[in-house]
């Protein structure tokens, strides 16, 4: 585990902050992948998220996803924080079930001037 985040750090693709992290993967798809996202203060989960859209609004990313067991309670904050379930698909090992979050990664929005009248 500490070798996989230590090649995220090395590639950009881990997020440190006081009281949390988020390690993920951006794909050749243009999809990132959240693997781990542990947030130990409040607040920290959703400061994780803003920077990883911004991350994926800065790489074209087309959206996020993440797996979490169904049967915990942290469901709730994916649906909280905009995300659709996509799917629910079995563990390959013990057939514990997993819910399939995605993100949409909307574009930057673009700051178009106002017309000037002369």
């Amino acid at each position: 585990m500490l070798l996989a985040m230590r090649e995220a750090a090395d590639k950009g693709w881990l997020f440190i902050v006081d009281g949390g992290l988020c390690e993920f993967r951006l794909r050749r798809d243009n999809q990132i992948t959240i693997y781990t996202i542990v947030s130990a203060k409040p607040g920290v989960g959703t400061q994780l998220l803003e920077r990883l859209l911004e991350y994926g609004r800065e790489h074209e990313a087309t959206f996020i996803q993440a797996k979490c067991p169904a049967d915990l309670p942290s469901n709730a904050w994916y649906e909280k924080k905009g995300f659709d379930l996509f799917e629910v698909e079995p563990t390959k090992r013990s057939g514990r079930k997993l819910n399939v979050w995605r993100l949409p990664v909307a574009p930057q929005a673009q700051h178009s001037a106002s017309p000037r009248r002369l």
